[in-house]
């Protein structure tokens, strides 16, 4: 897994808190996740299913002025 290589190629330069994030990820189980338009049978492996990353982005990242400009820093 790609986890496990960076981890050890660039575990010495990673903060403590990266090290345990990705020990966490690596920990997960993956899930089978079959797109509803694919035929029976197809699909991989996934740690969370698009519509668990849906919500998530929703929850987390989405707020009320998301299509409104607003100024991101204040200019002196």
């Amino acid at each position: 897994m790609h986890l496990t290589g960076w981890k050890l190629k660039f575990g010495n330069w990673f903060k403590e808190e990266w090290l345990s994030e990705i020990d966490h990820l690596l920990s997960l189980e993956l899930k089978f996740y079959k797109y509803p338009t694919k035929k029976m049978g197809e699909g991989h492996y996934v740690l969370i299913t698009p519509e668990e990353c849906e919500y998530l982005t929703k929850k987390h990242l989405f707020f009320d002025l998301i299509d409104q400009k607003f100024q991101w820093i204040r200019e002196d």
